[in-house]
């Protein structure tokens, strides 16, 4: 086809079935004519021109109308970028949590309007507080919500996060099952009811997965003076609710947060046994993870990524939140409230 023809014989040359111009634009001829506006057809020309040497004088549309596979890898990417343009736009944050925090169904309340107002998708990865926490040494988070408190002050200790907050907090409880075989009902002695478990060889749920709460539960045992192990002592490497489902099955014990355990009472009869004891204070802080560390994430960053820590941190000052929240999240307390 002679480059210098005109726009007249272009058009009456092309069968009815291909793309033509329509109006000074160019059209797909694929199930109908669909124009595309001409300054995507002047910038379509100069990045064609640009990658494939397209010769001075010609027009994009030329080669578009005479290369059948260059157009149809045309439409295919631009209905791709039609899809994915605006996600693409879209400020993505990595937040590194607790299964605790994920079971209680806070962050389905506190996530959706935040996401909202500031244009921006939160990734939550629910792991145990150990695995959350190295997510943030490597940089592969923005922000860690967790409850470790020891793990936390050597995070930020180390450099890897900055401004560790608090949030809010709840309460771990022994939880087992009616038939009490160790005999530590009403204990408010997290330490003594271990060390019934202990003695009376009940068998025993542990996280084993280097949580929050499995930290906390190793300090208890220490404090019991008591290196749990045998048969009756199980490690299951395990979120909460499936370390409470274990228990149930099992008709044992096991050391539990307060709000996964509501969140999950109607799928086990275990029963809290033990509770109230200051050692089983649970607080949860949240730190944001050192610029330094992730360059590369941080400079892709937007203002969503400023807001976020602000956001938690200011729950409870969010007097709608509670009568918003799942009963579960009425024991996951809010500083503030």
């Amino acid at each position: 086809m002679d480059p210098e023809r005109t726009h007249t014989e272009l058009k009456n040359s092309e069968s009815d079935n291909l793309s033509a111009y329509d109006c000074g634009c160019l059209t797909f001829g694929i199930g109908g004519k669909r124009p595309i506006l001409p300054c995507l057809e002047r910038r379509l020309t100069t990045l064609y021109r640009d990658y494939v040497r397209l010769p001075a004088g010609r027009r994009f549309t030329y080669f578009y109308k005479k290369d059948t596979q260059m157009r149809r890898k045309l439409l295919f990417l631009l209905l791709l970028l039609s899809i994915t343009g605006p996600a693409l736009s879209m400020e993505h944050l990595r937040l590194a949590t607790t299964t605790s925090t994920e079971n209680s169904g806070l962050l389905t309340v506190l996530l959706p309007p935040f996401e909202q107002a500031n244009d921006c998708q939160v990734d939550v990865i629910a792991v145990g507080t150990g695995k959350a926490i190295k997510l943030g040494e490597t940089g592969d988070v923005d922000v860690i919500l967790v409850h470790a408190r020891s793990k936390e002050d050597k995070f930020v200790a180390e450099g890897f996060g900055i401004d560790r907050r608090d949030v809010m907090y709840n309460d771990f409880v022994i939880l087992g099952p009616t038939a009490d075989p160790a005999g530590i009902i009403g204990s408010k002695d997290a330490t003594a009811a271990l060390a019934k478990i202990a003695a009376a060889q009940a068998t025993f749920v542990s996280r084993g997965d280097d949580s929050g709460t499995h930290t906390r539960e190793k300090l208890l045992w220490k404090g019991a003076g008591i290196t749990p192990s045998g048969h009756w002592y199980l490690e299951a490497g395990r979120g909460m609710g499936e370390v409470i489902t274990m228990a149930t099955e099992r008709r044992g014990y096991t050391l539990a947060d307060r709000g996964t355990y509501i969140a999950y009472k109607d799928k086990t009869d275990l029963v809290v046994l033990s509770e109230g004891d200051k050692a089983l204070f649970n607080p949860y802080g949240v730190i944001p993870v050192n610029p330094a560390t992730a360059p590369a994430r941080q400079a892709r960053a937007g203002p969503g990524l400023r807001r976020l820590p602000d956001r938690l941190r200011g729950a409870g000052a969010d007097r709608e939140l509670p009568q918003a929240r799942p009963a579960a999240l009425l024991h996951l307390l809010i500083q503030g409230e």
